[in-house]
């Protein structure tokens, strides 16, 4: 068979689909990743074929971001979606693509759940695609109306998001943590294990010898230098600081750590780290509510305290507290986040519901599972 993975910018949005492509891939299936430049080194180090597609200019990027300064909390997600994920995006991209794809001819488009344009090529096309969800509470419903306006932009017909709702979807996130009808899909999410296994079995060398807690702090790897960002970076350093914990924190290529100011003496910094190589030595997570980093706590075992940005991190912060698997901070400052963070090491019905949670991922089928279902939507495996 041939497949054609599709994603857009950002490691948050890519990852999820890389388990899929790998053991696609390892079936001797012919496997190629259609997603903008930003992921091309990441696309070929993993051994997958990159086809590059169009993305957004930076002035439109700017245009459209400057509008959210004015928009109240409630309309972001909406505009988010129907003009960047919906919009700017796959326009940008979909060319590129559907040249792509009238040559290559493939059976099977699998996109991860913020790509449209893949959606768009398989309807065009006539063949099936497949979604893996990227953030829980992501609403495609929001996503009908301008898709339908998307497909008629590009000759078919609007159908109020049939061919999103009954894709076949694929999701690491479990039930627990999702309402019913988080994503309007027709089809119940075919549910699928997070890997925790380390990349490597060496001790790192920023373990603590002293017996305190590990506290993990991470903001993916795609938070930036913005004031906002410094910011929490600040009023979590600071709370860290009066606390007799070690802390790992990861600030991601883009963070001018000189700017942080004066880091405490528990701290060690580094700009990655591979997560899962980081839970083994930790007691807790602090994170800002990305996907990627939540599900590898939870499937750790591991309690979280979450301070929410945008995009699907506040749904994620109150699902973990809707689980007692943690406790969220809307309003980071350091003494908040302190009390916070004391009460999940010192409480165990955090710990203990994390563990709850990890057991329930832990059941999820496995990835070679989801592949075998992923593939028989064309009736191979």
């Amino acid at each position: 068979m041939r497949i054609i993975f599709t994603s857009i910018f950002g490691a948050g949005h890519f990852n999820p689909l890389v388990p899929y492509a790998l053991e696609m891939q390892r079936r001797g299936h012919e496997v190629c990743v259609a997603a903008p430049l930003e992921l091309a080194d990441k696309i070929k180090s993993l051994g997958l074929i990159h086809v590059p597609v169009g993305r957004p200019t930076e002035e439109e990027k700017k245009v459209f971001f400057a509008k959210t300064d004015h928009l109240p909390p409630t309309e972001r997600t909406p505009y988010l979606i129907g003009g960047l994920f919906v919009g700017l995006l796959p326009s940008a991209a979909y060319p590129d693509l559907k040249t792509f794809a009238d040559d290559f001819q493939p059976d099977l488009i699998v996109r991860e759940a913020g790509e449209y344009s893949g959606a768009l090529a398989a309807e065009v096309l006539g063949i099936p695609h497949a979604r893996v969800s990227v953030s829980n509470g992501h609403s495609m419903k929001m996503a009908f109306i301008p898709f339908d306006a998307l497909r008629q932009e590009n000759g078919l017909l609007p159908d109020n998001g049939a061919s999103l709702r009954y894709a076949r979807a694929f999701s690491a996130f479990p039930a627990s943590m999702e309402p019913a009808d988080a994503d309007g899909a027709d089809l119940p999410q075919y549910r699928v294990a997070s890997s925790v296994a380390p990349t490597s079995a060496v001790t790192p060398d920023w373990v603590s010898k002293e017996g305190y807690p590990g506290v993990y702090i991470t903001f993916g790897t795609v938070m930036g230098s913005s004031d906002e960002a410094k910011a929490i970076f600040r009023a979590v350093l600071d709370a860290v600081a009066t606390m007799d914990v070690n802390v790992l924190m990861t600030t991601g290529p883009s963070m001018d750590v000189d700017a942080l100011g004066q880091i405490p003496k528990n701290v060690i910094l580094k700009d990655y780290v591979p997560q899962n190589d980081v839970f083994p030595h930790v007691s807790a997570v602090i994170c800002h509510g990305g996907s990627g980093s939540v599900l590898g706590a939870l499937a750790a075992g591991l309690p979280l305290l979450v301070t929410p940005i945008g995009a699907d991190q506040p749904d994620n912060a109150r699902a973990v507290e809707m689980t007692g698997a943690g406790l969220a901070v809307d309003t980071p400052d350091a003494g908040t986040i302190a009390a916070a963070l004391k009460s999940i090491l010192e409480e165990p019905a955090y710990s203990n519901a994390a563990a709850d949670m990890a057991t329930e991922i832990a059941a999820h089928n496995s990835i070679e599972a989801a592949v075998t279902e992923m593939l028989s939507v064309v009736g191979h495996n």
